[in-house]
């Protein structure tokens, strides 16, 4: 995978609909029936077509990038541990955000300090825009707005909280199923990222 995207900024972190859509591989139906459901049947009331394509764009490449072992824990964890793995999906799915995760994320839980802080990521990006030249054109409204929407993905996901204009950044607590999911496939880094380790 060459570059890193900016594409965050138009997705929410769409649990009820990742959620949903986890219920209806599980109940077996096939893309094509989960695709009619969101685009042609709206299930999710969105206002255009192109929000449904996104979203079912997005939305199936989160599900279809866990692995059998991590869609079954799903369904027999919490619902934090439930949209850890709707954030895992991201992760899989979009580079910037895996990167976000595995260096100020963990570095948050390792350092202790547990304060996420606007200038720091701010400090994400910039360092990102001087590694990749596709970054590196990113406009500032670009990167306020990445800002935002990873703040917003660490909130919901129950990874932070909002103090003011601060995260204060919380340490989740990750069923040991879901743990040993993530170590089988090869996913100590996230193991690492999530728990400061």
């Amino acid at each position: 995978m060459s570059g890193y995207s900016a594409a965050a900024v138009k997705f929410p972190f769409w649990f009820y609909e990742f959620k949903q859509t986890m219920e209806w591989q599980r109940d077996s139906e096939q893309w094509a029936q989960v695709k009619r459901h969101i685009i042609d049947e709206n299930w999710f009331k969105l206002s255009s077509i192109s929000r449904r394509q996104s979203l079912y764009s997005e939305v199936a490449g989160r599900v279809q990038s866990l692995t059998p072992a991590i869609s079954n824990v799903f369904f027999k964890t919490d619902l934090d541990n439930q949209r850890l793995i709707n954030l895992i999906g991201m992760m899989n799915t979009n580079r910037l955000f895996k990167a976000f995760i595995l260096r100020t994320y963990r570095d948050e839980l390792m350092l202790g300090d547990l304060k996420l802080e606007d200038y720091e990521i701010q400090a994400f990006f910039r360092q990102i825009q001087t590694e990749d030249d596709a970054a590196a054109k990113w406009q500032d409204e670009t990167v306020q707005r990445l800002g935002s929407s990873f703040r917003n993905y660490l909130t919901q996901a129950g990874l932070a909280k909002l103090d003011g204009t601060t995260l204060l950044v919380t340490r989740p607590l990750l069923d040991p199923p879901l743990e040993d999911a993530l170590v089988a496939d090869n996913h100590q880094d996230y193991v690492a990222a999530l728990t400061g380790r």
